[in-house]
């Protein structure tokens, strides 16, 4: 008899390993997905990234443009003022 309780305590020692070696199976392939996720969300969101940067930079050209035809503007402006006053002392 001490050896079939031997043999059957060997047998759940088996099984305990067992379940643990599948527990820690599953938790490194949850871990693997995981990680998975987390890099792809990671490219993604460098990707999206990478495209504000060109918004971003297609914006400051735009407010260049405006910067430099409002300049060009207001000299415009100022040289039809001189002109402006200057006909006004003719008359």
């Amino acid at each position: 008899m001490p050896c079939t309780s031997k043999n059957t305590q060997s047998k759940g020692d088996q099984l305990k390993a067992a379940r643990k070696a599948k527990s820690e199976k599953q938790v490194i392939a949850e871990s693997d997905t995981a990680w998975n996720d987390l890099w792809s969300e990671f490219n993604e969101s460098k990707a999206y990234s990478k495209q504000l940067e060109h918004k971003l930079s297609d914006k400051i050209a735009e407010c260049e443009k405006f910067r430099s035809d409002l300049e060009n503007s207001q000299q415009k402006l100022q040289q039809l003022m001189t002109e402006l006053d200057s006909l006004k002392k003719k008359v």
